[in-house]
């Protein structure tokens, strides 16, 4: 079970989350930086989500992002692994 975690989900190129010390997970294709709505995505092929991702997950790791999903659906894990990252005494 996870217990509450901070953390802070950005889909733009900001560092609000690293400068409070928080863990941050930046979403690539649900975000503002691809810039397309759901069905539109839906419509897209796996190549051209990928034409997406690539530039959109660069911008989110520069920024400094601790992890990168492409949607919130992703979410889950990652926060399972932040939870037993802070369990082992990591910090961001």
């Amino acid at each position: 079970m996870l217990r509450e975690i901070d953390a802070v989900i950005f889909d733009w190129a900001g560092t609000e989350g690293m400068n409070a010390e928080m863990w941050t997970v930046g979403v690539t294709l649900s975000g503002s930086l691809c810039g397309i709505t759901e069905e539109s995505f839906m419509a897209l092929s796996d190549q051209q989500k990928e034409a997406l991702r690539a530039p959109a997950t660069k911008v989110l790791e520069q920024a400094g992002a601790h992890f990168v999903i492409d949607t919130v659906a992703d979410l889950l894990p990652v926060l399972q692994q932040i939870d037993s990252k802070i369990r082992s005494g990591q910090r961001p």
